[in-house]
């Protein structure tokens, strides 16, 4: 169950009142909550793809090819492995076969994973910054933290508010837009609650 036991107290190493029953439910309820993360990362990802698409597409200073050989030059492993994926998956052959000398970018972005997507839109923000890239890149980090948690089914509901998760200093922007989110101060040194923000923003 993902050591869900370890949010319950103990003593002299024995749980104290803990029935088998709240296990059972914490990590049913960890499962579903996961679920939702996954969805909302899913829902996420591919916001950040029609956003980058979309300023690529409006750039006249880009014609959707020439930003794909920058990056592969900048971040030539990342590339190498989106290329792998565009060749392992079997529904898209045809855009293989066609495209990976030099892929165009919403070929790029098609089946770029978060990891590589993120990569990518740091490396455009750098040589095209503006505010909405400054927002993205600021929370992307802390938001593939919890993409891949909910994605290789880590738990969440574990160690929370311990010291395993505490952070000294939150990130002032995700603090800030804590605050008017409603969400108390106090709860941004959970690691977890302030990659959660994050990934909100």
């Amino acid at each position: 169950m993902h050591h869900i036991e370890k949010n319950f107290p103990q003593t002299d190493g024995q749980y104290i009142n803990l029935d088998f029953a709240y296990l059972q439910d914490m990590a049913a309820i960890d499962a579903s909550l996961r679920r939702c993360l996954t969805d909302i990362t899913l829902a996420v990802e591919h916001g950040l793809k029609v956003k980058i698409l979309d300023l690529v597409t409006k750039n006249d200073d880009e014609d959707g090819y020439t930003i794909v050989q920058e990056f592969r030059k900048k971040n030539p492993k990342s590339y190498g492995r989106v290329l792998s994926y565009l060749k392992a998956n079997k529904y898209s052959q045809d855009l293989y076969k066609k495209h990976h000398n030099e892929p165009a970018i919403w070929v790029f972005l098609e089946v770029a994973p978060f990891g590589d997507l993120s990569q990518f839109i740091e490396f455009y923000a750098s040589k095209y910054p503006n505010k909405t890239l400054r927002t993205i890149t600021a929370n992307m980090k802390f938001a593939k933290n919890i993409r891949n948690a909910a994605a290789h089914s880590n738990p969440i509901l574990v160690n929370l508010f311990t010291p395993k998760e505490f952070i000294a200093r939150p990130t002032q922007t995700v603090v800030s837009e804590a605050q008017l989110m409603g969400i108390d101060n106090s709860l941004m040194h959970d690691m977890k609650i302030h990659d959660l923000v994050a990934l909100f923003i």
